[in-house]
């Protein structure tokens, strides 16, 4: 942390403003710089309580990193600081304030849900959220890799929000032809959990991204399909488990690839073997055949070709696309009094922009 210190400028208009949760890269280096440590980790929570978990997956080379002028990988600091911070969490209510203000149930315990309800909480807003798992975190919890994340981090903050009076409820499903009453608002924060299906012969063979990263099992030779990150995750989750043979396979070129290019280098050095132009024509026991011809043995095949929210039967009453995204303008569904954000509206998208979505939705409902 002391070598990125250093290196920080403190421009009068800094570059590093990029952050989409409006991160103050600047005042945050400032405090630090002055030894006022607690102070600077409750700045960060405050406007992201996810800063320590931001801290170790955001993608800052598009942001905060990728606009600094000395290259400052600000990932480093926000770690350091907001998990000291978590640690010993300055204020520390000894009862949460009482509410002043509505009602509101968020749906969903991953990042949209986390840091909305700590907004809202802090604004006098009753809030509960229910999460259909048995544990809190949604995608931050069974969407990346242990390798990638600390778990133990997830728990750390929902403490932190727990102290400021949000209710959590675990194992509590909604389903959406039939919302919950009783609430002034509900928001809809499920995330992309919904796995799109490959309709090829055999496909029934195969395990789905998110529910291998749940559950990932071992398997010696492994084929994956897909080319974002999550493809990129499954590969490297399959090395992790001893995987002798690693292949992604990939229907276009590697320029036509979501995933970013700092993570197609590294599962290269970790030995993922990429292979292009690839469209699986039909999977069997012994692995894939593919269009062109080739076939890839493998005990496991795992497809990664990008997730939904929500399955088209459940969307009744809340208008989806049909990809299963919910659809929301200016976070308002069609339903009165109903509103969504997150990965459930955009798509997968970066746990720090979820964030940045969360802080605006929270100033609407508050004005």
């Amino acid at each position: 942390m002391e070598n990125e210190l250093k290196k920080c400028l403190m421009c009068k208009n800094p570059l590093c403003a990029k952050c989409p949760a409006k991160t103050d890269v600047r005042r945050v280096i400032e405090l630090v710089r002055a030894g006022k440590i607690a102070e600077a980790g409750e700045v960060m929570f405050d406007n992201n309580p996810l800063s320590a978990i931001t801290g170790s997956v955001c993608p800052n080379h598009l942001f905060c990193k990728g606009g600094c002028v000395k290259g400052i990988d600000f990932g480093v600091i926000e770690r350091e600081v907001s998990g000291r911070y978590l640690e010993d969490p300055t204020p520390s209510p000894t009862a949460p304030p009482l509410p002043t203000k509505g009602n509101i149930l968020i749906v969903g315990s991953g990042p949209a849900g986390l840091a909305l309800s700590f907004h809202l909480a802090k604004a006098g807003y009753k809030v509960e959220v229910w999460e259909k798992e048995e544990k809190l975190g949604g995608m931050l919890r069974y969407g990346i890799p242990d390798f990638r994340l600390d778990k133990s981090l997830i728990d750390k903050v929902v403490g932190v929000i727990e102290r400021h009076g949000v209710e959590f409820k675990t194992g509590k499903t909604v389903d959406l032809k039939n919302l919950p009453s009783g609430f002034d608002k509900i928001v809809l924060a499920i995330g992309a959990g919904v796995s799109r299906r490959l309709e090829i012969e055999g496909s029934e063979l195969a395990v789905y991204a998110l529910e291998f990263l749940k559950k990932p099992t071992r398997a010696k030779n492994v084929v994956v399909i897909g080319a974002g990150n999550v493809a990129i995750d499954c590969a490297l989750t399959a090395v992790e488990l001893g995987a002798k043979t690693v292949n992604l396979c990939y229907r276009k070129d590697e320029a036509a690839m979501k995933a970013y290019p700092e993570e197609l280098a590294y599962a290269r050095s970790k030995g993922v073997v990429f292979n292009y132009f690839m469209v699986p024509k039909k999977i069997t026991k012994e692995g894939v055949l593919f269009e062109n011809g080739e076939f890839k043995p493998a005990d496991k095949v795992v497809v990664a070709i990008g997730q939904g929210a929500v399955d088209l039967d459940d969307c009744v009453n809340i208008g989806c696309t049909q990809n299963g995204l919910i659809q929301a303008e200016g976070f308002k569904t069609n339903v009165e009094g109903v509103y969504a954000l997150g990965d459930a509206v955009t798509g997968t998208s970066t746990i720090i922009q979820v964030v940045a979505q969360a802080k605006e939705l929270a100033e609407l409902l508050i004005k």
